[in-house]
């Protein structure tokens, strides 16, 4: 663990200054220091393999000094040593001592007690400016170097966006680490399939035709068409849209036209079959006449037990738009649908850029500013610009928007993990389930690595 490079020409300055904890608290401490990032605390993390004489000398300005029970004699004794000696000092632990009064590094209600405590400043100016002006090289390595401990085999959601970031290293960086690790985890999968039974499951099909066209394996390539030949036979449909659960015969989720849609165009463009690409046109433009809401021109996440969702979740509606995206790039020109959906994109991008906040972060609902700062769904939407404006589909120059959208998303990375995302999402007619989600402080490489690769793709082809 280490921080960003500091500025040669002068002292750095820092509200939070941590020590770095020893590598056998790292999953604990991690935690604890993403959610500092994500709440924008001004922090510093200093080197602990030889903790510095003078820690008032390293960093100015400090309000509290955080450290491991492993090293709290060291940190206090040049705290009472040191003149110039500042900030209040927070001794954390991987686990309960009885015999100290210490916090847990994984306790968060400790960060908001040290907040109160020593005054630190929420969304900090400074630490956006530091953490935004690191090179971008050394962000992408440091996720690529997270991405390769992926142990993604199962068939859902996940698995896909970890695959096909390892995919997108490969392509881009030729490193056969990435291309190993994909390889094994693919037969690792292969040997493992359940019955596609929802939308995340089929998902990992799409990085999976993409390493078969890579590989040149036909068997595995017309696996994955058959196995989407029956998922689209088997699936029940509600309103002639596909349900998310089999078993739920009224659950239908914006999530299919992002898990379920792309595979199935993809499919029709690499294997011409064009019946998978009629499937995907024809669910695509149906889900948008169930699920549009007029009032916003945004969807609405989805249907559940007959009822509509409330609330406009960030990252479903980004994963809307990159899905459609998907179905429009692979439709025949002309089409009688093309224009209807080609619009429907431009429309929800150009809402996406009204919506952004200054910052350049996108909240986890829509239709409240003020409800947090979410990463996933700024992440997303940064991809989709940056993924629109290369291909043609947005006629509209959004390059000032995708650019805050990169710079909100290099804020949050540190050490390859991206925090402040939330997570175990479902269809709600509640609004306060939306409100109360969880933001996870470890988060997810894989969604900014595809902000990460829709813009590296987009200077590419503009250079």
């Amino acid at each position: 663990m280490s921080s960003p490079p500091a500025d040669n020409h002068h002292t750095p300055s820092a509200e939070l200054l941590i020590i770095e904890p020893p590598p056998s608290c790292f999953e604990a401490a991690s935690s604890f220091i993403g959610q500092c990032i994500m709440l924008g605390l001004d922090l510093h993390i200093e080197s602990g393999d030889k903790l510095p004489r003078d820690l008032s000398a390293n960093v100015q300005g400090v309000k509290a000094i955080v450290c491991d029970q492993t090293q709290a004699e060291a940190v206090a004794d040049q705290l009472k040593n040191s003149p110039h000696a500042s900030g209040r000092l927070y001794v954390l632990a991987e686990q309960i001592n009885p015999s100290k009064r210490v916090g847990l590094w994984n306790d968060l209600r400790v960060i908001h007690q040290i907040i109160i405590d020593a005054g630190l400043t929420l969304a900090h100016p400074a630490q956006f400016q530091r953490f935004t002006r690191r090179p971008i090289d050394q962000l992408a390595d440091a996720m690529v170097e997270h991405l390769l401990t992926a142990d993604q085999n199962a068939w859902h959601d996940a698995t896909r966006y970890q695959w096909e970031a390892l995919l997108d290293t490969y392509a881009f960086t030729q490193d056969p680490r990435a291309y190993h690790r994909l390889e094994e985890l693919i037969d690792q999968a292969l040997r493992t399939v359940n019955p596609l039974d929802t939308c995340d499951t089929v998902a990992p099909l799409l990085p999976l035709l993409r390493f078969a066209q890579i590989t040149g394996d036909q068997t595995m390539s017309v696996r994955a068409v058959d196995m989407l030949r029956t998922y689209v036979h088997q699936t029940p449909r509600y309103k002639k849209c596909f349900v998310n659960f089999r078993w739920l015969g009224h659950h239908v989720r914006s999530e299919v036209v992002w898990q379920v849609c792309p595979v199935l165009a993809a499919a029709g463009v690499m294997h011409e079959a064009n019946d998978l690409l009629d499937v995907a046109i024809d669910q695509a433009t149906r889900m948008d006449a169930l699920l549009l809401d007029r009032a916003s021109g945004w969807w609405r996440h989805g249907i559940g037990d007959q009822q509509q969702s409330v609330g406009l979740w960030g990252r479903g509606c980004a994963m809307v738009l990159l899905g459609l995206m998907h179905v429009v790039e692979a439709m025949p020109d002309p089409h009688p649908q093309r224009s209807i959906l080609l619009e429907r994109v431009q429309s929800m991008a150009q809402l996406a850029v009204d919506c952004q906040h200054p910052s350049g972060f996108w909240s986890m609902l829509l239709d409240q500013p003020d409800s947090e700062a979410e990463s996933s769904a700024t992440a997303w939407f940064t991809a989709a610009l940056y993924r629109g404006m290369r291909t043609g589909l947005l006629v509209d120059d959004h390059r000032l928007a995708a650019d805050r959208g990169w710079n909100a998303v290099t804020s949050r990375l540190w050490q390859g993990r991206f925090p402040g995302h939330n997570v175990a999402t479902t269809v709600s007619a509640h609004l306060p389930y939306y409100q109360k989600l969880h933001l996870s402080p470890g988060g997810w490489t894989h969604f900014a690595y595809r902000a990460y690769a829709e813009r590296r793709r987009h200077f590419d082809a503009t250079s």
